[in-house]
C-alpha cells in the first residue's frame, strides 16, 4: 500500500470528515482545538471531565467503544503553576499518569489509527540550560519543582515506544512550552506565570497599588507560545508526524520572567513598582525548546510575537475579568 503524501496538503483537506476525539475538551487548549477542528470539517468527540473520568481505564475504554474515531489527541492534564504543583503533587502525578496510560491502551484496543500525546517542556531534564532537544529527554531527571507532571508525561513516550514495538500502534508525543492567550486560567491558585502576572498588573493598575509582588528572582528563562499558534502546530503535526521521537512545538524564543513582567506592566499601564519575593522558588533556571526538527519537518511556524499575544490576552482579560477570575480552570495542558 502506498502511503499518501500529506506534507503539502492544507489542514481542511487533512481533517475534513475525519473522526477525532480530543480529551480535555473543556480546557484552555481543548476548547480551541475542538473549535478549530470543527471549522476544518472534522467530526469531534470532546467529553468534559464531569461526563467521563479519564483516570479510570473502564471510562476510557467505554468512551472509545461508544465513539469510534480515527485520531485521538490527548490534551487533558491536571497542571498549573509552582503553587499547585507543590500543593497537589500526588494528585497531579496520579491523574496525569492514569489518564495517559488508560487513554492510549483504550485507543490501541479500539483500533484508533493514531494517538497524539500532548507533552510539556517540564519533562526535560532539570539540569539542562541550553536549548532542549528531543534527543535529550532522558538525559537526567526533571526539575523537582515539576516532577509530578514531568514524570507522568514521560510515561507516554515509553508507552508509545513499547506499543509500537509489540503491536505496531502509532502514537506520537508533541512537547509544548508554556501556553497563554485569551481564555487562559486566571485563578491565582492554578494559573501559570503569564496569566498570573496579567491578573496582578491589571488589578494593581485599576486599584492604584504602589507595588506588585512577583515570585522568585525573575531570572528564570522561559518560552511562551500563543494559544492560536499552538493549535495550528498541533494539528499539522498530528496529521503528518509519525516518528517515535518526541517533537517540540514552540517558538524557540527565550524570555526571562523579569522581562515578561516588564512587558505586562507596560501593556496594562501600571505605574508602580515590582517587588521580587526571593523567598519564593524560581523553578528550573532555563526552559526553552529547540525547534530545529520542528522547522525541518513542518511548514508551521509560530506567527504571534510575545508582545502582540500578551496585548491580546490583556484586552480579553479586561473584557472577561469576572468570569476569568472565578473559573477554576485546573484541567489544562502543559
Amino acid at each position: 500500500m502506498i502511503k499518501q503524501d500529506t506534507s503539502t496538503m492544507a489542514l481542511d483537506d487533512l481533517y475534513r470528515d475525519r473522526k477525532v476525539l480530543v480529551t480535555g475538551g473543556g480546557g484552555f487548549l481543548g476548547q480551541r482545538l475542538t473549535g478549530r477542528l470543527r471549522s476544518l470539517g472534522a467530526k469531534i468527540i470532546a467529553p468534559r471531565r464531569a461526563e467521563c473520568d479519564l483516570t479510570r481505564f473502564e471510562s476510557c475504554l467505554q468512551l472509545l467503544e461508544n465513539n469510534p474515531v480515527d485520531l485521538v489527541i490527548h490534551g487533558a492534564a491536571l497542571s498549573g503553576g509552582i503553587r499547585i504543583m507543590r500543593e497537589r503533587s500526588g494528585e497531579i502525578f496520579f491523574s496525569n499518569a492514569m489518564m495517559g496510560i488508560g487513554m492510549m491502551e483504550a485507543a490501541r484496543r479500539c483500533g484508533v489509527t493514531k494517538f497524539v500525546a500532548i507533552g510539556s517542556s517540564c519533562a526535560y531534564p532539570g539540569h539542562l540550560e541550553g536549548e532542549l532537544e528531543e534527543r535529550s529527554l532522558w538525559d537526567g531527571p526533571p526539575h523537582e519543582s515539576v516532577a509530578p507532571l514531568a514524570v507522568a508525561k514521560r510515561l507516554a513516550q515509553i508507552q508509545g515506544l513499547t506499543y509500537r514495538q509489540q503491536w505496531g500502534f502509532v502514537s506520537v508525543q508533541l512537547i509544548l512550552p508554556s501556553l497563554y492567550g485569551p481564555g487562559d486560567t486566571f485563578n491565582l491558585s492554578s494559573a501559570h506565570v503569564a496569566s498570573s502576572l496579567i491578573r496582578k498588573f491589571v488589578e494593581a493598575q485599576s486599584q492604584s497599588m504602589r507595588e506588585v509582588e512577583c515570585w522568585g528572582t525573575g531570572r528564570p528563562v522561559r518560552e511562551f507560545l500563543f494559544i492560536e499558534d499552538a493549535v495550528e502546530g498541533i494539528l499539522e503535526a498530528s496529521a503528518v508526524y509519525d516518528d517515535t521521537q518526541p517533537l517540540n512545538i514552540g517558538t524557540g524564543q527565550p524570555t526571562t520572567i523579569r522581562n515578561l513582567a516588564e512587558i505586562v506592566k507596560e501593556l496594562t499601564g501600571y505605574g508602580g513598582e515590582i517587588r521580587w519575593d526571593t523567598t519564593k522558588p524560581d523553578g528550573q533556571l532555563v526552559k526553552v525548546l529547540s525547534v530545529k526538527r520542528c522547522h525541518s519537518i513542518l511548514r508551521w511556524r509560530a506567527k504571534t510575537s510575545l508582545a502582540e499575544g500578551l496585548s491580546r490576552t490583556v484586552a480579553w482579560y479586561r473584557d472577561h475579568k469576572d468570569e476569568a477570575d472565578s473559573s477554576g480552570g485546573q484541567v489544562r495542558s502543559g
